[in-house]
């Protein structure tokens, strides 16, 4: 016997669906917030490295009575590993129209070096086994290298720590970029003035890609802000 009769199709209430875009939502949400954690970290990493090099280098100038790269006399230390290599103590490492890397024969590699030698600072390779421009300064969590160099930047004559990458076969400098301005104005908000040509926090790139001019007054660029426009220098 047929029995002949209407079949209900079972289907999703109101209440099932907004459960369902809820629990999308949350998805999407918890993605975005460990993508945002992740690039903090990136961030927070370089104010770090930077902080563990300011460490370093004022050990050894308290212990060798010389800055690294600088020291006038090869300390035992460093003879035993392999670095006679010393520089002229007068105070700076480096200095104008020396180059921040592309030798080794130059405080701003030897600054690194000797750090590396001395126990102060891993992350740097030997100049026996290290390609330049590797060996020239340290690597950075975030890509790129860090180098060094006596200069007037910002209107500040000091030491600053460059941080950048670079192009071609034998580089002099590390002034390729490697941080978005979005990534450079937030390291420069929490450690100085949030401005890229003030302070001892600040950047430059191609143009204006990074820093919208070159004056006191100019602003990190906004148009393109993710797209990596910048490299960025520090005071030691």
């Amino acid at each position: 016997m047929t029995t002949n009769g209407k079949q209900t199709q079972a289907g999703f209430s109101l209440v099932e669906l907004a459960i369902v875009l809820i629990i999308i939502g949350l998805i999407v949400g918890g993605v975005l917030k460990g993508q945002d954690l992740v690039e903090s970290a990136r961030v927070n990493s370089i104010q770090t490295q930077l902080n563990e090099v300011r460490v370093a280098s004022s050990t050894f100038l308290n212990k060798y009575d010389d800055l690294p790269g600088d020291i006038s006399a090869a300390d035992a230390v460093l003879v035993q590993a392999g670095l006679s290599s010393t520089g002229d103590g007068n105070g700076r490492v480096g200095g104008t129209g020396v180059n921040r890397l592309g030798s080794t024969a130059t405080e701003p590699t030897w600054f690194w070096q000797h750090l590396r030698a001395a126990g102060l600072l891993g992350g740097i390779a030997t100049e026996s086994t290290g390609v330049l421009p590797a060996s020239s300064g340290l690597q950075s969590r975030v890509g790129g290298l860090y180098t060094i160099n006596y200069e007037t930047i910002n209107g500040i004559s000091s030491h600053w720590i460059r941080l950048g990458t670079t192009t071609g076969a034998a580089p002099t400098d590390n002034n390729v970029a490697v941080l978005s301005p979005n990534q450079l104005r937030s390291v420069d908000t929490k450690g100085d003035d949030g401005l890229p040509n003030t302070g001892k926090v600040g950047g430059a790139g191609s143009g204006t890609a990074c820093a919208t001019g070159v004056t006191s007054t100019s602003t990190y660029q906004t148009t393109n802000p993710d797209t990596v426009a910048c490299w960025g220098h520090f005071q030691l």
